[in-house]
């Protein structure tokens, strides 16, 4: 019922998690889950676990979205509604194993009270997919009532010490209550006549929870203490007596509070019981309100980054026009990423080679045509400008380079049961993703094994492929079947310099331009010349390569020549125009100082 996604292909696409430290930072996740709701969020990722294969599904989700999207006022209302329902699925979570308190029942109490709003826009909505979810729709309208003449708005969260149950909800509980006031009441009457009676103004009636209530008198006052005064403990500066009278009113008092409060927990256990029985009913609820939290999620984040919604064709191919990947897009700028065309699987064109310079955007390619994929299948409008497609069963990708030391698996054994898990799952209607197959051993072996897996896709499987790949030898493979076709990423090359354009283009390239990028990274100019020279031996041998000469001390790359090309570079590097007349004298210093040590060498 579901696209299938195994784990190496949601890691390598960063659905989730980013790559760089497991975090959700820069995931797809990140970039779509605009809820309102944690239930909201947790209903995306979701989503994103289980993308639909159904059609009708996917385009349901779609309309919704698409309402939202044209009509964005709703959006914004929706929202406004939204933001102050709780997380009820914790709420539920805890009241089924009955540890929800006070707190938690109000914070119950606080959601409910915004559902026949949300009912009242769902109903006002005049949209015919709002239809159903109103007929269905439980306010809960009993369990906020109940909650509502209950629950103290602020009571303590601690249920076993009362104070949580409002006067007016239970008789019983109100006529203990009364007595207790009545008895509190007599306790301060009572404490007025004493003094009277005693003549002692600074007579006072206390309570600890050791003793109980007593009558405390100063030591200056002991000797006026009445016949009836029975003492009951003696302190430094004072004695501390309890009476009868005084007992038979502390009794009324403590067995009404106490009475109170064990019957307030009975109360709220029975409160938190009778939600309990009706849990069903609330996760009905919780689900409504997270998929059209997340639905509308998808609208605010089309209308924000201007997505398009994707339509579904019947003859398994995919075409997408300027499609961008959604997470790179954000972190470079809208205006600084560059889009691309896709189309795969028309006139039976199911397998694209692709090669190029690395960091010129083929892995970007690749990941962005596979997440629009993903996007469109969970019902969320895509980073294009147009989208027709066909459903795929499953998503697949062999990326990057790594081992599993702890299974005993080097990096070229995981790169060929990753293999071994696509070739043996995947269908006609999958998508995968192939980025340098065979890079994990000789040049001869990984190169057979990537032509073989090509021509085992070709002939038996036929899914639709994006195989990017520095062998360029592999390019020939178009001339072979007509299943494939060879793509490029344009740049341009200025004075032993690239330029990446980040285009993906028709045709092929027979160079890496490997020794240019590691030239981006910062290596010594010594290694990089020395690189080109092996190069140039490589390119020039034609009969037998496994005889090249690496002799450095040969005349053509000897460690002077290369130091003097080092030299010359760095001369014809220089712009005069950008450097001031005394930088320029240190740089001529530097140059005179080379120079010499050259020729004394």
């Amino acid at each position: 019922n579901f696209l299938m996604i195994d784990t190496n292909t949601r890691d390598n696409l960063e659905i989730h998690k980013n790559l760089n430290d497991g975090g959700r930072k820069n995931s797809l996740l990140n970039i779509i889950d605009y809820a309102s709701t944690p239930m909201g969020s947790r209903k995306i990722n979701s989503w994103l676990e289980f993308p639909l294969i159904n059609k009708k599904d996917i385009n349901y989700r779609l309309d919704i979205v698409n309402y939202f999207v044209n009509n964005y006022e709703k959006s914004t209302e929706l929202e406004n509604i939204l933001k102050d329902i709780y997380d009820l699925e914790r709420i539920l979570s805890k009241i089924a194993y009955q540890n929800a308190n006070t707190k938690d029942l109000l914070i119950l109490k606080r959601s409910l009270e915004k559902l026949p709003n949300l009912k009242e826009f769902l109903n006002d909505s005049d949209f015919d997919k709002f239809n159903v979810l109103v007929q269905n729709f439980d306010d809960l309208s009993d369990i906020f009532n109940l909650i509502n003449k209950s629950i103290k708005e602020d009571a303590p969260i601690q249920i076993t010490e009362g104070g949580i149950i409002k006067d007016g909800y239970n008789e019983y509980l109100d006529s203990i209550k009364k007595n207790s006031i009545i008895g509190e009441k007599k306790l301060l009457e009572y404490e007025i006549s004493e003094r009277d009676r005693t003549g002692i103004n600074k007579l006072k009636v206390s309570y600890n929870k050791n003793i109980g209530y007593f009558i405390e008198l100063t030591k200056s006052n002991i000797d006026k203490a009445p016949s009836n005064y029975i003492r009951r403990q003696t302190l430094k500066n004072s004695e501390r007596y309890i009476t009868n009278e005084l007992n038979e009113i502390s009794d009324m008092i403590l067995e009404g509070q106490t009475d109170t409060i064990n019957l307030e927990y009975k109360l709220f256990i029975e409160i938190r019981e009778y939600i309990s029985n009706n849990s069903t009913r609330i996760k009905n609820v919780t689900d409504l309100i997270s998929v059209i939290d997340a639905l509308n999620s998808f609208a605010q984040i089309s209308v924000k980054n201007n997505y398009c919604r994707p339509i579904f064709n019947n003859e398994n191919y995919i075409y997408i026009k300027d499609g961008r990947h959604p997470v790179i897009e954000q972190n470079l700028g809208f205006e600084n990423f560059i889009s691309n065309d896709t189309l795969i699987g028309k006139k039976n064109k199911t397998i694209q080679i692709i090669t190029g310079p690395n960091m010129a955007g083929k892995s970007t390619y690749m990941r962005q045509t596979a997440l629009i994929l993903i996007l469109a299948q969970i019902g969320c409008f895509v980073p294009a400008s147009a989208c027709d497609i066909s459903i795929s069963d499953a998503i697949f990708t062999r990326i990057g380079a790594s081992d599993n030391l702890s299974k005993g698996d080097s990096t070229f054994m995981v790169e060929m049961k990753e293999m071994s898990n696509i070739i043996k799952n995947a269908t006609k209607n999958s998508f995968v993703i192939l980025d340098e197959v065979g890079r994990g051993t000789s040049t001869n072996d990984g190169f057979s094994i990537a032509k073989s897996i090509l021509e085992y896709i070709v002939k038996n499987i036929n899914c639709k492929t994006l195989f990017a790949t520095h062998y360029h030898e592999l390019t020939d493979l178009e001339e072979e079947y007509n299943s494939i076709e060879n793509l490029k990423v344009k740049i341009h090359e200025e004075n032993n310099n690239i330029v990446f354009l980040r285009k993906i283009v028709k045709g092929k390239t027979d160079k890496s331009y490997g020794i240019e990028v590691a030239k981006l990274s910062g290596l010594p100019n010594e290694i990089l010349f020395r690189a080109n020279v092996i190069l140039k031996e490589l390119d020039s041998s034609t009969k037998n390569k496994t005889q090249l000469s690496f002799n450095i001390d040969n005349k053509e790359d000897s460690q002077k020549q290369i130091e003097k090309d080092i030299l010359l570079s760095e001369l014809s590097s220089i712009e005069i125009d950008n450097i001031t007349p005394i930088d320029s004298l240190k740089v001529l210093n530097d140059f005179i100082k080379k120079a010499k040590d050259l020729l004394n060498d």
